[in-house]
């Protein structure tokens, strides 16, 4: 982990880091039991450095410590819930984080048209326009 995080975070980021990781080993060990072993924190140690090493470059490095933190933690618990799910041969359950307090009061509206509008419409072709269909696509195979 100090490979893939070196040049990137000082010290005391990648051990705020690795705290995090470790916190979250922690509570998917209390949540899904003995299922998850010291060697899955390893490697998912290793996949959330290299995903926050990813976050950084993007922010172009400015991330704040607080940033990383918080980041290192949620990227770990999503990795260690997707391995309990895929061990027990489930399927891992969707999460949808909506921060209602912060949407404006006419999104519910809008919401509900869009999800309206999302909604298949049946078509209804009668004989006339069908045949204006079939000119139109004679006319292409010319």
């Amino acid at each position: 982990m100090n490979r893939i995080a070196s040049g990137l975070f000082d010290a005391k980021t990648i051990k705020e880091a690795w705290t995090r990781v470790n916190r979250a080993f922690r509570n998917a060990i209390k949540k899904f039991g003995e299922i998850i072993t010291q060697v899955d924190r390893r490697k998912i140690a290793i996949v959330t450095f290299t995903a926050l090493k990813d976050y950084f470059v993007r922010a172009k490095g400015q991330m704040q410590l607080d940033n990383i933190r918080a980041l290192a933690y949620t990227i770990a618990e999503n990795q260690f819930e997707q391995l309990y799910y895929i061990r027990k041969g489930e399927e891992p359950q969707q999460k949808q984080i909506i921060r209602r307090e912060m949407l404006p009061d006419w999104f519910a509206e809008h919401q509900k048209q869009f999800v309206q509008s999302c909604q298949p419409v049946e078509e209804v072709y009668d004989e006339e326009r069908i045949q204006k269909l079939r000119e139109r696509l004679a006319r292409y195979r010319e």
